[in-house]
């Protein structure tokens, strides 16, 4: 018999605690009460669970070091509690730095030794925010809908890169395809008249119009450079080609973009 038809045999979590309180009073059990383990507990036994709260300024996930160590994120890591980016689209979390972030995260909060997986950490993409666009244009919104894809077009390709997930060329080259589409998109909604909240942007999108303009030619210059790579199919060559993508986002975040919206 398959495993799951075992444990559907066993008790689940309400129907052991009904056995136990109705041992408990010496009363017998009413076997039209029992039933077997969910699908969700039958999972349960064989993957951790990971809980994600969804709040008014994002989505929030325990930190658990483990689940970063040696990952290049390609979305800021947010601390829920005070707001402020610990780790920047684009940077690898070494075990040494996913160890600093615990413990410091930890005695920030004042959380007792150990429990730095219960911290909290808000998931912010290249846009990240959850504050309405009011404006008649929508173009706030419509650039962050495009940033969004970015994330997840190109977070796929990055687990290639970091060899956790296993290398398919035509579905890379599709993907890397798709990222290249997609990598002049953005750039017609920072018009004159959208820098309103809630926008991300810094002043100098509009302030310093020729470093921004470089800025996405840079982008675009490290997507070309990624096709390439991805249709000669040298993998050596695809992780480096990752990794300038990666760089010219987090040059660009760091250039031209606020930690927070703006209200």
């Amino acid at each position: 018999l398959p495993v799951t038809t075992l444990l559907r045999a066993l008790d689940s979590d309400a129907s052991a605690k009904y056995r136990t309180e109705q041992e408990a009073k010496d009363k017998p059990v009413d076997p039209l009460m029992i039933q077997g383990m969910s699908n969700e507990e039958i999972l349960s036994t064989f993957y951790d669970v990971l809980k994600y709260d969804k709040t008014d300024k994002g989505w929030k996930t325990p930190f658990i070091p483990g689940r970063y160590r040696g990952i290049k994120v390609s979305y800021d890591l947010i601390d829920a509690k005070t707001g402020k980016s610990v780790v920047e689209a684009g940077e690898k979390i070494t075990p040494r730095k996913a160890k600093q972030l615990a413990e410091r995260l930890t005695v920030a909060t004042g959380a007792a030794a150990g429990a730095a997986t219960t911290l909290l950490l808000a998931l912010g993409a290249c846009t990240g925010d959850s504050a309405k666009d009011t404006h008649p244009q929508q173009w706030v919104s419509q650039r962050q809908a495009v940033f969004k894809q970015f994330t997840r077009t190109l977070e796929p390709m990055g687990l290639v890169a970091r060899d956790r997930q296993p290398y398919v060329a035509a579905s890379f080259t599709a993907s890397a395809l798709a990222l290249q589409r997609l990598s002049t998109q953005p750039w017609v909604h920072f018009t004159p008249e959208s820098n309103y909240p809630p926008t991300r942007a810094k002043a100098a999108v509009w302030q310093e119009p020729a470093r921004f303009q470089q800025a996405q030619r840079e982008f675009t210059t490290a997507v070309d450079g990624l096709v390439g790579a991805a249709q000669a199919g040298d993998l050596a060559v695809i992780r480096k080609a990752v990794e300038n993508v990666e760089g010219s986002c987090k040059s660009c975040h760091t250039g031209f973009r606020n930690e927070v919206a703006a209200r």
